[in-house]
């Protein structure tokens, strides 16, 4: 402990003795002296100077388990860290100073001995995948469940809290894992373990290093398997071969169990070797070598060892082996399956065996006794055959005996026979898997021993509740005991029980309609009374539907209660579907049944004109049965009488359903079309809405589209004539995000003819179609229509104003070509839409100077009710005012005119500017009219008082009219003008005098 008293200085004596002690005998810490056997550690990690102290500290931390009280130290946080921090300092240690590593490796692989008292739980911790007898594995969903299970339960491996322990043995392996991320137990994943991965940190380091190894392999000493494959793979880098350093039986066990290969063979090597030499070897040891893929070592035991035996060692061994065969069966699979199996038969005949055996262990094996054994064995297999139970004997030893061996068959046969003697319970029991068996042997003897030996009835309703394929019945036509049988018990029974199992029991209505036999008993049961009991009509037709022979239908149907009844429920409204579905059937199954089935058309249209029967006959042409119901439909059409005139109209327009509902169905719409013949159908659609015939032949299929292509064609092109029909079908054929689900757009915009259609003049309103997509469809119109475009100004206006920029592109390439009068293009201006409003403008400026329409173009832009357009107008009176000649042109008159401020302040700027001897014949008026505005055009004002002071030819009346007036900076003005004109000539100014 003087290296203690270095590395750490003491708090005081007392503390250091706690301390000593700890680390020399395991146990708890007393509350407080955690903290220092941390610090000594951490003290430790940084100066390791002395291994083995170290190592204990390690192996302390390692061994902590996790608390109960929260007042014992240390906590169990600081546990799983510190248990985390020691696997991190070897991680960092194996890589910078690996001799190090290696001898703390090796103190913590020391400690993972398997004591004697522990070494009988081998099962889970150390051999893997045998489990105590209380545990039922199959009851978790995953292996990985029942791993979780065991470690709640504390059933771990000593390496389960062993953090660093793990890490020197595994290193990064997929073989352990560490769950809760880090914070939890470690355990070995064995459902995912791979023989040739190796997680081993370093493994080449330790080819060089020196240590006594044959310590972990002392006669005395036994470890855990996964401590066995570690030196295993230590040794292979050292050139040493494993099975050479095993001493004790206990560590060949461990090995032989284990889940690595690499250990088994050098186990099985060693067990091999061992007997060779004449030493003890455990007969469990032995037994587990046998099951070894090894041919060769198994015919040497054979041959040699079991020969060695005493007679109490034989019995002792065979008792082993036999047990080893039967628990172990599956081991002796693989590539060399038939010799083994031949082995091991011929060792239990030549060992006499077969007579110590219980009857249950021979039948485990006893697939290989009738494979391989001789013919006593065989025949002591069949003596042991005969006295198993009835069900065992037509299940496993039924699977058992091979059917090409003629003899084992017979034999077989023989004393299954000799089980039927008299009908028992037994036998009761097992009839139904036995009257239908798979074996047509088997199954006429059954039945003729039913039909000798049972005398009540009972096979029907075994039948009924087993609930046997009709494949299965079907074949009960080549049985005739079976056939005399079921006869006999159908005699038995009333109509109306019949008739009740038939209608929910599918077994027996298969069996008593498919045999002609059966089908006559239930047919005299019928005509004589019975079916006059059932009170529903539609009952009735479902029943007779049953029968596959015609006479018996057309006769049942000619009954006159059948008649009144079921005639009354088709002309009925809550049963006619039933009905209808039940004339389905038996339309389908006869070809003499067309006159009595419009016999019962006709009556129940009489007693119900407008019998909605009808419509399920038509919604029925789609449907199973569809070509007796069209047959059917065409049937009523072709009548004359009155009576069925409402019948005719309810199918035109239930036909229009049936269409739309077939449109999309190949199967479906041709035929109808093709049987009902085009003129009908035309005709049926001249009764619906434009939209509903739109979407028909929108969704219709390819065949049938060829068909119907001209009509549609025709009937567009009359419908556009007097009505927008294609915004209609563009409308329903596309959606803003492309074309509408199931519709066939190529009908239109790729066929010539339709197009043709769609692009003449009158479809103008191709352009208001608000639809994205169909852009392509607008321009195409465009580029089809430019002359009638140049000649229709409102058109030219929609494509020059439309949303779409490409759109617009065409309208001013028109515009630029046509050079359009000056209205519309005022239109355009004042459409609102900036990019049109510059487009105009560029049309407007480009009249040249001087023009007549020069003046002409500008009044109207500078007379626009549009803010915008008046602006642009004055800008461009602006930019022309060197060019513009005032006195050839009344511009600024007309402008004058105008009540708009705007407009005045502009005419007032241009008149300002204006040439002194320019002639202005409206200046006085429109002077006037400026000066008398109140509250507004305060600039106007301002513009026209500078024009005039610098004038020589002054309004007095309107001065004086100012002077008089309200706004005080007027009058104040006018009087400053009256007084300079009074100053000049006194005279000039009539009621104005200077005091």
């Amino acid at each position: 402990m003087d290296l203690l008293k270095e590395i750490y200085p003491p708090k005081n004596d007392r503390e250091r003795e706690k301390l000593e002690q700890f680390l020399i005998f395991d146990g708890f810490l007393e509350k407080d002296h955690w903290r220092n056997f941390k610090s000594l550690y951490k003290a430790m990690e940084a100066n390791p100077v002395e291994v083995k102290m170290l190592a204990s500290m390690i192996l302390q931390i390692e061994n902590l388990s996790l608390m109960t009280s929260k007042k014992v130290q240390p906590s169990n946080k600081t546990i799983w860290y510190m248990k985390r921090r020691v696997r991190r300092f070897l991680r960092n240690l194996n890589s910078e100073n690996q001799e190090l590593y290696c001898e703390l490796a090796l103190e913590l692989i020391k400690k993972t001995e398997i004591s004697k008292k522990t070494l009988f739980i081998d099962t889970i911790l150390n051999g893997g995948q045998i489990y105590p007898h209380s545990y039922n594995v199959e009851s978790f969903k995953t292996s990985r469940d029942f791993y979780y299970h065991l470690m709640d339960r504390e059933i771990l491996d000593e390496i389960s809290l062993k953090f660093a322990t793990s890490f020197v043995l595994y290193g990064k392996s997929k073989h352990y894992k560490h769950i809760n991320h880090g914070n939890g137990k470690v355990f070995f994943e064995f459902w995912h373990f791979r023989n040739h991965e190796t997680g081993i940190p370093n493994l080449e380091f330790w080819k060089d290093f020196e240590f006594d190894y044959s310590t972990f392999f002392s006669t005395t000493a036994t470890y855990p398997w996964y401590v066995y494959e570690f030196f295993y793979f230590v040794l292979r880098e050292k050139g040493i071969a494993f099975e050479s350093v095993l001493e004790n039986n206990s560590q060949l066990k461990i090995c032989l169990a284990s889940p690595s290969n690499h250990l088994k063979i050098a186990a099985k090597n060693k067990v091999m070797q061992s007997l060779k030499e004449g030493k003890e070897v455990s007969f469990e040891n032995i037994s587990r070598t046998f099951t070894i893929e090894n041919v060769e070592n198994q015919n040497w035991i054979f041959a040699n060892y079991t020969t060695k035996l005493d007679k109490s060692e034989k019995k002792e061994f065979d008792k082993v082996f036999i047990k080893t065969i039967i628990s172990k069966k599956e081991a002796f699979s693989g590539k060399r399956k038939k010799k083994r199996d031949e082995n091991i038969i011929k060792y239990i005949e030549k060992s006499n065996l077969l007579t110590s055996l219980s009857f249950k262990k021979v039948k485990e094996i006893s697939s290989l006794i009738i494979k391989y054994g001789n013919p006593e064995s065989v025949s002591k297999v069949f003596s042991m055959m005969s006295m198993d139970t009835l069900e065992n004997l037509l299940t496993f030893w039924y699977d058992l005996v091979p059917k090409e061996d003629t003899g084992q068959w017979e034999q077989y046969f023989k004393i299954l026979q000799s089980k039927f003697q008299s009908f028992t319970p037994e036998i009761e029991n097992i009839l139904p898997s036995i009257l239908f068996h798979e074996n047509k042997e088997i199954q006429m003897f059954t039945w003729q021993f039913v039909d000798e030996m049972v005398k009540r009835s009972i096979i029907l309703n075994m039948i009924s509740n087993e609930g046997i394929s009709q494949e299965k019945l079907e074949n009960l036509k080549e049985i005739p005991a079976a056939i005399s049988v079921l006869r006999k018990e159908l005699k038995l029974l009333s109509f109306e029980r019949i008739r009740r199992s038939v209608r929910w029991n599918e077994s027996l209505k298969t069996l008593y309609f498919s045999i002609k036999e059966f089908e006559e008993i239930i047919y005299e049961k019928a005509v004589n009374g019975g079916i006059a009991k059932i009170y529903y009509g539609e009952d009735m037709l479902s029943f007779i539907a049953y029968f596959k022979t015609e006479s018996f239908i057309i006769n049942l149907l000619e009954n006159k209660k059948v008649f009144e009844n079921i005639v009354g429920e088709m002309s009925a409204y809550w049963s006619s579907d039933l009905i209808i579905e039940s004339f389905g059937v038996l339309l389908n199954n006869t070809e003499n049944l067309w006159s009595i089935i419009l016999k019962y058309t006709r009556a129940a249209l009489k007693k119900r004109n407008n019998a909605v029967f009808i419509e399920h006959i038509v919604s029925n042409l789609t449907g199973n049965h569809k070509e007796e119901f069209k047959k059917w439909t065409l049937l009523i059409l072709e009548q004359e009488d009155e009576i069925y005139d409402k019948a005719k109209s309810s199918i035109q327009s239930e036909l229009i359903r049936v269409l739309e509902r077939a449109a999309k169905n190949e199967e479906n719409s041709v035929p109808l079309i093709d049987s009902f013949g085009f003129d009908f159908i035309t005709e049926v659609f001249e009764k619906v809405s434009v939209e509903r015939w739109i979407r028909w032949f929108g969704i219709l299929t390819d065949s049938a589209w060829k068909e119907v292509e001209e009509y549609v064609f025709n009937r567009i092109e009359t419908l556009s004539e007097n009505t927008n029909i294609w915004s209609k079908i563009l409308e329903i054929f596309y959606t803003e995000e492309g074309i509408s689900e199931g519709y066939k757009t190529d009908r239109i915009l790729e066929n010539e003819r339709m197009l043709e259609l769609l692009y003449a003049e009158k479809n103008s309103f191709i352009l208001e179609v608000k639809n994205p997509f169909l852009e392509i469809v607008q321009v195409k119109w465009i580029q089809k229509n430019k002359a009638f475009i140049q000649r229709n100004e409102n058109t030219l206006f929609k494509i020059t104003i439309h949303k779409s920029p490409k759109i617009r592109s065409y309208g001013y390439e028109l515009m630029r070509e046509e050079q359009p009068e000056i209205n519309l293009l005022l239109r355009l201006a004042e459409s609102g839409i900036p990019e049109v409003l510059d487009f105009t403008m560029e049309l407007f400026e480009s009249v040249k100077p001087n023009s007549p329409n020069e003046v002409h173009t500008i009044l109207a832009l500078c007379d626009s009710p549009n803010l915008e357009v008046r602006e642009r107008g004055f800008a461009m009176v602006e930019n022309r005012k060197e060019t513009l000649d005032y006195s050839e042109s009344n511009l600024l008159d007309c402008l004058a005119e105008h009540p708009d401020v705007f407009i005045q302040q502009k005419v007032a700027e241009a008149m300002l500017e204006a040439e002194e001897n320019t002639p202005m014949k409206f200046a006085k008026t429109f002077d006037k009219q400026v000066m008398r505005q109140k509250n507004m055009g305060r600039k106007t004002k301002e513009l026209v008082k500078n024009r005039l002071e610098s004038s020589s030819d002054l309004d007095a009346d309107m001065l004086l009219e100012l002077a008089n007036g309200k706004d005080k900076k007027d009058a104040e003005w006018a009087i400053l003008q009256l007084t300079k004109m009074a100053l000049v000539d006194e005279n000039s100014v009539s009621n104005f005098k200077l005091i």
